[in-house]
């Protein structure tokens, strides 16, 4: 290996060394900066806000949707309507007919 080669080498693995004292130094409070746990979690956070916006949007497509569907005029809604029934001895059967219970 060459001079060139071996000084190309020797100066990455300072840098290494360099880049870890530094991370050791912020991870023990001993300098200014973003913990390693507190980037992962920073990470793990901003992930789960990406995940909860996108599940949002379609929660909000479908329910503009079901809304449109539910402002629509059904077919089943076309015949008469019952009226309901203040009195609880009174039941609606059929469409219109009314019947005693209990045989009062």
């Amino acid at each position: 290996m060459s001079a060139a080669g071996v000084r190309s080498s020797f100066s990455v693995v300072v840098s290494l060394v360099l880049i870890r004292a530094v991370r050791a130094g912020i991870d023990e409070g001993h300098a200014p900066g973003v913990s390693t746990a507190e980037a992962k979690r920073i990470k793990e956070l901003e992930q789960e806000n990406r995940e909860l916006k996108r599940a949002n949007e379609i929660l909000k497509r479908a329910a503009s949707s079901f809304g449109a569907e539910l402002d629509r005029p059904s077919v089943r809604g076309c015949g008469p309507r019952r009226e309901r029934v203040a009195d609880p001895d009174l039941q609606v059967r059929g469409r219109q007919s009314l019947v005693m219970v209990g045989g009062r």
